[in-house]
């Protein structure tokens, strides 16, 4: 089976008739399925379980939905019609990043949890995890009892149809997390496959923290900065 690199080649090279973006969007969904049955033979379920076979839903935001969620403001509105426009037109998106930014109990949880609902009941694999969470899955790598290598836990972070980072700035600041971000978010645009971060940093904060590399890619494919710009709901 040849790779979506290649069809895009052969697209540019004009050697072969010129595929659709539908037909390439097809390609890259097979590609998807594979890479995963491929890791469920090699490694086993449970594994697998470890990153794609769960949402990182939280019980809490099980039930969040589009519609249930609070929207009295117009920028609460905004917020909303961006998560409903977002899951409905996702295959067409061309692998759009967002951030979505603003004070903890604002909604950004409620809204990202919303997506993924969607997206993984259409088909799609989500995955959300904390940048915590992230990097001791990522120290789990290691050692003679790991059940992934390296490789293997990046290329399933980089194979889902979309990847949330939470809690982006309550991170220990290190080099190694600014690593693997850099390496998730380059090679996930590079493969146009969306990743969105939630934070409660503004954009000055937030460009600060990740560098330009970063920020860069995730305004790439017309990427969205979502400001949740209003009390707590708990307030």
């Amino acid at each position: 089976m040849k790779t979506l690199s290649e069809l895009l080649n052969e697209n540019d090279n004009g050697d072969k008739p010129k595929l659709t973006y539908e037909d390439l969007l097809k390609k890259r969904e097979e590609e998807n399925k594979q890479f995963i049955d491929e890791l469920v033979k090699q490694k086993g379920k449970s594994s697998l379980e470890l990153l794609v076979g769960r949402s990182g839903i939280l019980p809490l935001h099980q039930d969040c939905t589009v519609n249930n969620f609070i929207a009295n403001t117009p920028e609460q509105k905004r917020a909303r019609q961006f998560a409903h426009f977002y899951a409905l037109n996702f295959n067409k998106d061309n692998g759009t990043n967002f951030i979505l930014s603003g004070e903890s109990r604002t909604g950004k949880n409620h809204l990202s949890a919303a997506i993924c609902s969607k997206l993984i009941k259409d088909g799609k694999s989500c995955l959300i995890i904390t940048i915590t969470d992230l990097m001791i899955k990522m120290r789990k790598c290691y050692g003679d009892k790991a059940e992934l290598t390296e490789d293997e836990f990046i290329n399933s972070l980089i194979k889902l149809d979309l990847l949330v980072i939470d809690e982006i700035g309550l991170q220990r600041k290190n080099d190694n997390e600014m690593l693997l971000l850099n390496q998730i978010v380059d090679q996930r645009t590079g493969h146009l496959k969306p990743t969105g971060m939630l934070t409660n940093l503004n954009s000055e904060e937030l460009s600060a923290l990740l560098g330009v590399r970063i920020m860069n890619r995730m305004q790439e494919n017309g990427g969205q900065w979502v400001a949740f710009n209003w009390s707590s709901f708990k307030k």
